[in-house]
């Protein structure tokens, strides 16, 4: 029988029979959310903003179709690819706060970018740049000095400007400086 995830049966059946569920159904489902979180890792480590949702989009529309309308899919397999789509399809709605602005900031320099014919622009506003990448894999450091983008609107805004400083104290004198006690007859 044709399946992705066979090799993981002997743990997954193990947490099937402990939850009383049937196994198949089970190793298919958890098998199917594995690939896809494996698949995950190349997706977002290498695509970024707008493309990186059109991929995961596009992947989950193709496994789940294939799952559902495939002719002649092992059962296994079926429920494996439907897992896998139904992963990728929610990462439409799994979405950061700091994501949607991402994700507009990166459409805009990338459209912006292609109307300039400005290639290298357009494609790092949507595909992670080598440092990006060896950043994420914790093999780099962050340089000093970020890599500037072209019309790049910055995704977090200035810090409110300083309070203007405060007038300078004069110094307290023995002319100026308050009498706190005055002399105690003895």
């Amino acid at each position: 029988m044709v399946s992705l995830t066979r090799w993981l049966d002997p743990i997954l059946s193990y947490f099937a029979d402990k939850a009383g569920l049937p196994r198949d159904e089970h190793n298919a489902y958890i098998g199917g959310e594995i690939v896809a979180n494996l698949a995950d890792i190349p997706t977002d480590l290498l695509s970024k903003g707008w493309l990186n949702k059109v991929i995961h989009f596009a992947a989950g529309l193709i496994a789940a179709l294939y799952g559902v309308f495939g002719k002649d899919v092992p059962t296994r397999l079926r429920r494996e690819l439907i897992a896998f789509g139904e992963h990728e399809l929610l990462h439409l709605l799994h979405v950061k706060p700091d994501e949607v602005s991402q994700v507009k900031l990166s459409v805009d320099q990338f459209l912006s970018a292609v109307a300039r014919g400005d290639w290298d622009t357009a494609l790092s506003a949507i595909l992670r740049t080598p440092e990006e990448v060896a950043l994420a894999l914790g093999l780099g450091t962050p340089s000093a000095v970020p890599a500037v983008i072209a019309e790049t609107v910055p995704l977090v805004p200035p810090p409110p400007p300083a309070p203007a400083p405060a007038e300078t104290a004069t110094p307290t004198t023995a002319e100026t400086a308050p009498v706190l006690l005055e002399s105690v007859p003895s």
